[in-house]
């Protein structure tokens, strides 16, 4: 198993960011998450990543798995985000 890092990335505020955009710079549909936060915090569960003092942890989890994984939160929230 291979591990990623990502150093600019150290909070679930921060994942939700780079995942949705900025809330000042992104123009975001009516359905999508405006909670960076709570974003980050589920994408990180749906990944099995962590958070660390030198970024964000992540496994080489199968990238079908986790759409399927996130599109079934969005259906939840009535919005689809990955395809």
């Amino acid at each position: 198993m291979t591990y990623h890092i990502n150093p600019g990335i150290r909070t679930p505020e921060d994942l939700g960011i780079a995942y949705l955009g900025s809330p000042h710079t992104a123009v975001v549909p009516p359905k999508c998450p405006t909670d960076r936060a709570e974003y980050g915090r589920r994408l990180a569960k749906a990944e099995g990543g962590i958070f660390t003092p030198f970024g964000y942890l992540t496994s080489n989890k199968d990238e079908e798995e986790l759409k399927c994984q996130m599109n079934a939160h969005a259906k939840d929230k009535g919005a689809i985000f990955l395809s």
